[in-house]
């Protein structure tokens, strides 16, 4: 049976789905007609597809061949039909009945001993009550004690079923013990019915669905939650490998809300025939539910490579107080704008919905000991895109920078001075960049899902890790990236972007041959290019162990005293040195003990690291002199780190000639032996040589 309708009412259950719901065009239906057939049923194609291209998708029901990115399969869904379309067949003044109203509405839902009645949701759906003519002759039952050849009746407008099920979804409020959300989670858990999993490309269809209004939830990520089931906790994962569950969703799409039909949102064409939006029924609807998978990524700008060519890593390795440049990119998804109700909508005066509007957004670093914050160089907004641009890039690709507040001498941000505010100084281990009302209004204006990029420097100082380690959690320097962010409809969520390291290197090098070793005397310099070098200084933390000086971190107020430009072994003959970065290093001995000779030439170290994974290990360690060179030891055994390289150096003796043919016999002795004896340098040996030389 057909049922008239008034054209264009009950669109606004499409805008019902955008909470959480991306929803874009051209199903094939059975006909375009103005009147629901009651006779009918509806199917319902859900699409789980994530990072849907940053595009500001319309709900309109159909399907979008646009939607190309990454699909998540083996989700489930759960349906439970929450009410019924009114089908009163009488006229209510010059409207008909059918398509305007609901009525039967899940009290489980909307009932004051449901989810709206609970503590701290306390949701009020706003009834419409209406009494109209009944036809003379008619066969309906009168017993409800209305007067003869009129009925009254108690219905729900969209606007009013819209409003509470936005309302359950945002609590709770202040001091609240429910969330609304989790509650219509579990409650279509439970209640509902499970639709099959989805397929590989991210679908799921159920069809047969009696006319009516539906709630729908997301009752099954497990798949893709990102939870080792053997410990109920996070996948430890090594550097490298990927989360056997990726992609990974961190919560639940919020649970929405589909009638069916529904009037076509959209403008859609059959042959020859164009029919506007609002004019006809459609009984095959297809929804793109979005899960909370907003990400935050952390990247390292190689200091090897010039700004054209910016390489970004994951990990990288530094020189103890180089300055290390990162960015954090964070999504900025564009939000619901305000619309026009249709009158058989509209509460009151209300004649528009209200706008979604950002209420947090802030991005929050957190580094290891040793790893330290300098400063924020820089916030960028602009359309999300899929590659990581240059500081420089973004500007010529339409990114805005956004200004940082003024602040007072207490450190405090001046109100209305800027877009965010940074928390965090130099030398901490974390800051955060928070948006102020005029930079969450920046965020609200947006019309495409867009993306704040936050350029910032840290720096690597004396308690930085050497190396890595076997613990997942001390791999080398650390420091994790957080997005914070809450809209008007929705609670505050947190999600951690991915850990990004930084490995610095240490030299341990044993002295020998002299009787007292602490004579020995070293400068070092950083080779730059094989014409250039620069001067290191060095800070002592004990006798024989010192640290490259780090002038922007912890050793930045030192005394000019405690800053040391010669390096001694200790008594022990043993000289560490921390602080490397994965370059060449030149020394030169330029004092030892009395009757001993010098080294008469430089030698340089270099640090080789594993150039693909970037993991921390050394994948070697060279010592070369005087255009000869060998491979030196690097520590990976019980307690190595794979950061620590191992080097043996020998002084000799002075040789002093004596007179007659005592002398020229020592001279040609000399000789024989070779010119390492002569000069009395033995610089390098074979790692068992370096073992043997060492027990």
């Amino acid at each position: 049976m057909k049922i008239r309708m008034k054209k264009a009412a009950a669109v606004a259950l499409a805008a019902m789905m955008t909470v959480g719901t991306a929803l874009p065009a051209a199903p094939v239906f059975a006909d375009y007609d103005s009147v629901i057939d009651t006779d009918r049923t509806g199917t319902v194609t859900l699409h789980k597809i994530i990072e849907n291209n940053g595009k500001n998708k319309q709900a309109d029901g159909h399907t979008d061949a646009a939607v190309t990115n990454t699909p998540l399969d083996k989700i489930e869904f759960s349906y439970r039909k929450i009410a019924d379309w009114l089908t009163e067949t009488d006229d209510l003044g010059d409207k008909s009945t059918t398509g305007l109203y609901f009525t039967n509405l899940d009290q489980g839902i909307f009932g004051t001993s449901g989810i709206a009645g609970k503590a701290g949701i306390n949701v009020t759906v706003a009834p419409t009550v209406f009494s109209h003519d009944v036809e003379t002759g008619s066969s309906e039952d009168l017993s409800d004690g209305t007067a003869d050849g009129k009925k009254t009746s108690v219905v729900y407008t969209t606007k009013a079923i819209e409003d509470a099920w936005s309302a359950i979804l945002a609590a709770p409020g202040d001091g609240s013990t429910y969330t609304g959300e989790t509650e219509l989670h579990k409650y279509l858990k439970d209640n509902g019915t499970a639709m099959t999993k989805t397929d590989e490309a991210g679908k799921t269809t159920k069809s047969g669905l009696a006319l009516g209004l539906y709630a729908f939830g997301e009752t099954d990520i497990t798949a893709h939650d990102g939870i080792d089931p053997s410990t109920n906790a996070a996948y430890v994962l090594e550097q490298g490998e990927v989360n056997p569950e990726y992609p990974i969703v961190e919560s639940p799409a919020k649970p929405f809300l589909m009638s069916f039909p529904m009037t076509n949102v959209s403008e859609v064409t059959e042959g020859n025939t164009t029919y506007k939006a609002g004019t006809v029924w459609e009984y095959d609807l297809h929804a793109y539910p979005k899960d909370q998978t907003t990400t935050v990524i952390k990247r390292i700008i190689d200091p090897d490579e010039t700004e054209a060519e910016a390489a970004f890593r994951t990990n990288e390795d530094y020189q103890m107080g180089e300055i290390i440049k990162q960015v954090i990119i964070a999504d900025a998804p564009a939000l619901q704008k305000a619309y026009e109700l249709l009158p058989a909508e509209q509460n009151g005066t209300a004649t528009t919905q209200p706008a979604v509007t950002h209420k947090t957004y802030k991005i929050t670093d957190t580094m290891t000991e040793g790893y330290h914050f300098k400063s924020v160089t820089k916030v960028v907004l602009g359309a999300k895109r899929a590659q990581v641009p240059t500081e420089n890039s973004y500007f010529a690709e339409g990114f805005a920078e956004l200004t940082e507040c003024e602040y007072k001498t207490n450190g405090d941000p001046v109100a209305n001075s800027g877009d965010f505010f940074v928390t965090g100084k130099d030398g901490d281990h974390a800051f955060t960049v928070t948006m102020t009302d005029s930079g969450l209004a920046r965020l609200d204006a947006l019309t495409v899902d867009s993306q704040v990029a936050v350029f910032f420097e840290a720096d690597l100082d004396s308690a930085a890790k050497i190396g890595t380690d076997d613990n997942y959690l001390k791999k080398g320097n650390m420091n994790l990236p957080t997005l914070t962010w809450r809209n008007s409809n929705t609670l505050e969520r947190s999600v951690d972007g991915n850990r990004v390291y930084v490995y610095t290197y240490e030299l341990d090098i044993t002295k020998t041959g002299l009787t007292d070793l602490t004579q020995a005397t070293f400068i070092v310099s950083r080779k730059e290019s094989a014409s250039s070098s620069t001067p290191l200084s060095f800070v002592k933390e004990s006798d024989g162990i010192y640290h490259i000086y780090d002038a922007n971190g912890l050793d930045q107020s030192l005394a000019a005293a405690m800053i040391l430009s010669e390096i001694h072994p200790d008594a022990a003959g043993k000289l560490h040195i921390k602080g490397f970065d994965s370059k060449t290093y030149t020394f030169k001995e330029t004092a030892t003990q009395g009757g001993f000779e010098l080294l008469k030439e430089t030698f340089d170290v270099t640090f080789n690291e594993e150039t693909t994974t970037r993991d921390g290990e050394l994948t070697n360690a060279v010592l070369s002199v005087d255009g000869a060179s060998d491979d030196l030891d690097i520590d990976k055994g019980e307690g190595g780190n794979g950061g620590l390289v191992k080097v043996t150096i020998e002084n000799h003796k002075t040789v002093t000639l004596r007179t007659g043919g005592e002398g020229r016999l020592l001279v040609i002795g000399v000789g024989t032996a070779g010119i390492v004896g002569l000069l009395a340098l033995t610089f390098f040996r074979r790692k068992r040589q370096l073992t043997s030389t060492e027990e």
